[in-house]
């Protein structure tokens, strides 16, 4: 039996760390209390080490993946954005095509065909207007090709350089490109509300007599053949002392019972159907022809062409123009007479593929209604001077001919000239 020492008493000494109770955790499997140090569950036998290490491996993924998305998340925005521009892109075109489609479908259009105006079997009055307005002319369409120049194509159309530029909306010193379709503005008409003789054009002196015009090239005795007369007469009627002075633009009175003028005569008269021959009264202008250009060239026949003039006056209720158009080769040219400032020459008159001749004379004149033939038909006399042009209607192309380069230092050959011989 032991006894207590005397004196003071031992203090108690701490508890080892191990004596003091051990903290706890749960086993992730069974949820069972275990110690913290535990490597195995002591209920479930579950191996608490290997599931700590696959629980920190799917914790790194998972920080792993959050950091690839953050990374990424500047691209798909990029993305976004871009498809979305793209989408209104589209959108937007699809919007401005039906727009376009249904404007096109609302506006009409206008086709412009030939009319036969058919006159009245009575006389009508003619009586002058002192107020009109002058059948409007469209404007011609010209398509820039290479080398051309504004200044090229207004002189082509025979307008200022201003005028053509302005009447597109463009400056003087704009430029233009290939393919590009330039509008020409059409001459303004002179309109004439009196029957007064036109400007330069005299009133023939006697009823049986036309004032004829000197053309380039003409000489008194072919003016004398193709009225019908004789050089002396003519001489007589316009104080001619020199035949050999006549000069192109020379007015000259001629004596001729002829119906029309000798370009016209047999056209109208295959119009008129009646072989009175009322007096030509010249009061008119000739009318200017717009298109086709003289010497003009057209290749296949894929669309009609278009003739077009400019009246030299306003025309009367019994006023028309006569239209004639015809090849050498055509046994009766086409004749047309109409009110409206232009013609149609139909596809049906191309000439057949290889046929030499491809060369189409027009003219155009105003006609006025003079009375009635034996059959009811309407006769008619010319009140003006004839205008005519001619165009080529080809199958294909043309091939240009080379032209031959002197050489340095050599003489270019010396064509002879001839002088034209008067015959009286």
């Amino acid at each position: 039996m032991k006894f207590p020492r005397s004196g003071k008493e031992r203090e108690a000494e701490p508890a080892p760390e191990s004596a003091q109770a051990e903290q706890q955790r749960l086993c992730p499997q069974c949820h069972a209390k275990i110690s913290s140090r535990a490597k195995t569950c002591l209920y479930c036998g579950a191996d608490l080490v290997a599931m700590a290490k696959a629980e920190a491996a799917q914790t790194k993924a998972i920080e792993r993946e959050k950091r690839a998305e953050a990374a990424q998340r500047p691209t798909h925005i990029f993305v976004i954005i871009f498809m979305a521009i793209a989408v209104f892109v589209f959108v937007a075109i699809i919007i401005q095509t039906s727009r376009s489609a249904s404007i096109a479908a609302l506006t009409p259009t206008i086709t412009r065909t030939p009319t036969r105006a058919v006159l009245p079997t009575a006389t009508p009055r003619a009586t002058a207007t002192q107020t009109g307005t002058p059948t409007p002319v469209p404007p011609l369409e010209y398509t820039v090709k290479n080398g051309d120049t504004p200044g090229r194509v207004a002189l082509l159309y025979d307008v200022s350089l201003q005028a053509l530029m302005t009447f597109n909306g463009k400056a003087e010193d704009d430029l233009i490109v290939v393919g590009e379709v330039l509008k020409i503005p059409p001459p303004t008409a002179q309109p004439s509300n009196t029957e007064t003789p036109a400007p330069e054009t005299p009133t023939p002196g006697t009823p049986n007599e036309v004032v004829y015009i000197v053309q380039p090239g003409d000489t008194l005795s072919g003016i004398a053949e193709k009225f019908k007369t004789t050089v002396e007469a003519i001489q007589r009627r316009n104080n001619i002392t020199d035949i050999s002075k006549l000069m192109p633009g020379q007015q000259l009175n001629i004596s001729t019972n002829a119906t029309l003028t000798p370009s016209a005569s047999s056209a109208a008269a295959a119009t008129s159907g009646s072989d009175s021959t009322p007096t030509p009264i010249v009061q008119y202008a000739p009318v200017k022809l717009l298109t086709p250009l003289d010497r003009e060239i057209f290749i296949s026949n894929t669309s009609p062409i278009l003739l077009q003039w400019l009246s030299s006056g306003l025309l009367q209720a019994n006023e028309l123009y006569l239209v004639e158009v015809e090849r050498a080769s055509d046994i009766k040219p086409i004749s047309f007479r109409t009110r409206a400032t232009s013609y149609h020459l139909l596809t049906d008159q191309f000439p057949p593929p290889g046929e030499a001749d491809r060369t189409f004379k027009w003219r155009v004149m105003i006609i006025r209604q003079a009375g009635t033939g034996s059959d009811s038909a309407p006769t008619y006399r010319v009140v003006s001077p004839v205008s005519e042009s001619s165009f080529e209607w080809l199958d294909i192309a043309p091939t240009p001919t080379p032209t031959a380069t002197p050489l340095p230092g050599s003489r270019p050959a010396v064509q002879p000239t001839t002088t034209p011989t008067v015959t009286s």
